[in-house]
């Protein structure tokens, strides 16, 4: 008995292991200061009440508080550019993964991503017709 729960505990700390690298450097809350999805350009007002969330491997998007998108992320910093796996929990992608590239510099993030089944961006552009959105976002005040 004594023995199953530490095999169960010790892989829920394996499976929780530490966040480091840009995924540790990505922990908190963002605010989207341009959103670009397949040529049109969310306005101000609508940018002002969205954050972006990432806990662990976690992120959570809200609008007004409101989450409007969840899921897990997985980045891959040995790619140039650096690369990330997006797969959503909730909604019209749901279990859908979507991928992308990324630039961290210090607390501006730069994504831009494709639409599930397309292939990885290769620049930062979300042109109509690209099937892509691109995200600027500066670390949000605490």
């Amino acid at each position: 008995m004594h023995q199953a729960m530490f095999v169960l505990l010790a892989s829920c700390l394996i499976g929780a292991g530490p966040v480091s690298g840009d995924l540790k450097k990505a922990q908190g809350t963002w605010q989207p200061t341009t959103v670009e999805s397949d040529g049109a350009k969310l306005e101000q007002e609508e940018l002002a009440v969205m954050r972006v969330v990432i806990d662990r491997d976690k992120y959570t998007v809200t609008r007004n508080g409101e989450t409007i998108d969840q899921g897990t992320l997985k980045l891959h910093e040995d790619k140039s550019p650096k690369q990330f796996d997006d797969t959503s929990s909730m909604g019209e992608h749901k279990g859908l993964t979507m991928k992308g590239i990324y630039e961290l510099k210090g607390d501006v993030w730069k994504v831009c991503l494709a639409m599930p089944g397309k292939p990885r961006p290769k620049d930062y552009s979300a042109g109509k017709g690209s099937n892509h959105v691109v995200y600027i976002m500066k670390r949000a005040a605490k």
